[in-house]
């Protein structure tokens, strides 16, 4: 049986909002979580696209990671401090038998 990945946003840094096509991109600390197992705490860019289906209402995706550029560093720069103090003590892993607090926003993939 595959595993079941969750990715867990703890902070959204920079997002560019939904392109014409339906795309955005992503600035975020992110806590995967493997099989209800949590991961290492993550900055990450990521890419998010519609996904659609004849006859089913479009759904976003996830797409691929990018490498960071000069005008991402400008973004996360000016939140570093915070950026490090999600990063060294993260809210509280809920298993998926619980509640998850209205500050974390549970995405599954």
């Amino acid at each position: 049986m595959p595993a079941e990945i969750v990715g867990q946003e703890l902070m959204v840094i920079k997002d560019t909002g939904v392109n014409d096509r339906g795309n955005r991109t992503k600035i975020r600390v992110v806590r995967w979580i493997v099989d209800d197992e949590p991961k290492s705490i993550v900055l990450e860019k990521r890419n998010f696209f519609m996904y659609e289906e004849e006859g089913v209402e479009p759904v976003e995706r996830m797409g691929k990671c990018e490498g960071f550029r000069l005008n991402d560093l400008k973004a996360i720069y000016p939140k570093l401090k915070e950026i490090s103090e999600i990063m060294k003590n993260p809210p509280a892993h809920k298993s998926a038998n619980e509640d998850i607090p209205d500050t974390v926003e549970e995405c599954p993939f």
